[in-house]
């Protein structure tokens, strides 16, 4: 006797299919050991259980972490078009707004 039919809201009729990489196999065979499952549904239940990340969530902290490096490369590519220029004099202006906007930072509690 086989085994009893799952009414329709519960059978699984639908596939999903997904590449990925040798080394990616092998993490979700390993995980999914540990685990205790199988590889199919370790991925059922992750993808079920956690929640979808957006454009929209990203955190905002990283956002600011990533304006504070476009402001320090703004900086370094000032400096490097002072030196080859020769202007020392500007170069070490620039240094030292550097250095007080980086001890600023450094000194602020996040």
């Amino acid at each position: 006797m086989g085994r009893p039919q799952l009414e329709a809201g519960r059978r699984r009729t639908k596939r999903l299919g997904v590449r990925v990489s040798a080394a990616e196999w092998r993490l979700i065979e390993t995980r999914a050991a540990r685990a205790g499952v199988r590889p199919t549904s370790f991925l059922r239940e992750a993808a079920l259980s956690s929640p979808a990340r957006s454009p929209s969530s990203v955190d905002l902290a990283t956002v600011e972490e990533r304006r504070e490096l476009r402001r320090i490369g703004a900086n370094l590519n000032q400096v490097a078009r002072h030196l080859n220029a020769g202007r020392d004099a500007e170069v070490l202006s620039v240094l030292r707004e550097l250095n007080e906007w980086i001890v600023g930072r450094v000194s602020r509690p996040r």
